[in-house]
């Protein structure tokens, strides 16, 4: 049995395509994630078509040839980054 790759959109902060084999899981995918958004995988939650997908799902059991990946990240309670926070609180004296 050949290995066929197949194709897959992730829409987070921007939009990444994906050749992958599909024998991967959903966890590949968050720490991709990561390392392209710097989003933890922890605050991750993936989608397709309007279903969450499990993290130790493979891929091609849940996901079909050219699927778009929906990234969720709750901003509840989010960080500020120090330069912006820094913004806020310009003295204008």
């Amino acid at each position: 049995h050949v290995s066929e790759k197949m194709q897959l959109f992730i829409h987070c902060q921007e939009v990444h395509a994906l050749e992958i084999s599909g024998d991967e899981s959903v966890a590949f995918l968050k720490e991709y994630l990561e390392q392209a958004e710097g989003i933890a995988p922890a605050d991750q939650i993936l989608y397709n078509a309007g279903k969450p997908l499990t993290d130790d799902a493979s891929l091609s059991s849940c996901l079909e040839e050219g699927a778009h990946v929906e990234a969720v990240v709750p901003l509840l309670g989010g960080k500020v980054h120090g330069s912006l926070a820094r913004a806020g609180k310009v003295s204008r004296g």
